[in-house]
Parts: C-alpha cells; sequence; structure tokens
C-alpha cells in the first residue's frame, strides 16, 4: 500500500501547476503575449490608418475632406476609438518587451519604453484633434448639424477651425500672461 501512496503523491506533485511567476515570467510566454499584443496593434492600426484616415482625408483639399468627415461620421469616430485602442496595445508590447528584453541590455530596453512612450503621446494627441475636428465640423452634434443655425452663418470649416479652441493662442497672450508669473529682478546699474 505505501508503494501505491508514494506513487500517488510523486505523481500529484508533478502534475501542480507551477508557480505564477514562472508562469509569468516564461520567456517564451513572454514572447507570445508580446506578440498578440502586436498583432492587435496591427489590426487596430491597420484599420485606424489604412482604412478611415485614407478614406477620409483628402491631402490638400480641406472642402473634400470636411464633405468626407461630415457623411462618414461614425467612420471618423470609430477610427478615434480605433487609434486609441491601438495606442493602449501599442504601449503593452512595450512594456511586455521591456520585461522579456531587460535582461539583455536594460538601457537599450528603458530607451525603448520612453519612445514607445512618446509615440503612443503623439498618436493619443492626434487621435483627439481628429475627434476634435469632427466636433468642429458637425458642431458638437452626433454626426448632424444643430437646429437654428444656418450653414451660411457658421462660415467654412477652416474658418471655424480657425476661430476653434485650438487654434493656438497668440504670442502676445502667450508673453503677456507668463510675464505676470515670472520673478522680478533688480536691474543692475549701468553707471559705473
Amino acid at each position: 500500500m505505501t508503494v501505491v501512496q508514494n506513487t500517488i503523491a510523486a505523481s500529484l506533485s508533478r502534475a501542480q501547476p507551477k508557480r505564477e511567476e514562472d508562469i509569468a515570467s516564461s520567456p517564451k510566454r513572454l514572447a507570445r503575449i508580446a506578440g498578440v499584443f502586436y498583432l492587435l496593434v496591427g489590426i487596430f492600426g491597420g484599420f485606424a490608418e489604412g482604412f478611415v484616415d485614407s478614406k477620409m482625408y483628402v491631402a490638400g483639399d480641406a472642402a473634400a475632406t470636411t464633405a468626407n468627415v461630415l457623411a462618414n461620421s461614425v467612420l471618423v469616430r470609430m477610427g478615434v476609438v480605433a487609434h486609441l485602442v491601438d495606442g493602449a496595445f501599442f504601449a503593452l508590447t512595450a512594456l511586455t518587451l521591456y520585461v522579456l528584453l531587460k535582461h539583455v541590455h536594460q538601457g537599450v530596453a528603458r530607451a525603448m519604453l520612453v519612445f514607445v512612450v512618446i509615440a503612443v503621446g503623439m498618436i493619443s494627441l492626434n487621435a483627439v484633434f481628429q475627434f476634435e475636428g469632427l466636433q468642429v465640423a458637425t458642431d458638437g452634434a452626433c454626426g448632424s448639424r444643430r437646429s437654428g443655425i444656418s450653414p451660411s452663418s457658421r462660415g467654412s470649416f477652416p474658418e471655424r477651425w480657425a476661430s476653434s479652441s485650438l487654434s493656438p493662442p497668440s504670442a502676445t497672450w502667450w508673453t503677456s500672461s507668463r510675464r505676470s508669473r515670472l520673478p522680478i529682478w533688480p536691474r543692475r546699474s549701468t553707471r559705473s
């Protein structure tokens, strides 16, 4: 009976799952996770960049771009969401690759992480600007124009874009508002 018990105990100890740290930090598993994240980056980024952006935006023709955005506002919103999800999966890919590659060269792995974080910030900012452009083009309505405002009284899309909250502040505003916050240093006397 003891031989049977020893055999069962030995087989149960081998059947025990590995520790959670071993499973999560296995290089093969990390590489597979990074591959899945990178595949999702390709899918969402391909949809946003390859399909939506190429279908919506006409280089050098603001009127055609505005017409496309107004006609397909739902597609533009899907593109914005795809850009944001693409950025999230890109950051997750970089984090996974950092954990996988930090043992090879930690400085280079950190540099990769910094560059990806900067890229994700730019992707997200671009998505925000696309969404804000859609809001300006549709006057904040969900794909339809607000009632009571005639299209002729609102001006063209570029005029509304220039007068929107996205236009950069003038240099005089920036310098005058910053000037009041800066400390005033005593001037040196130029007399000898």
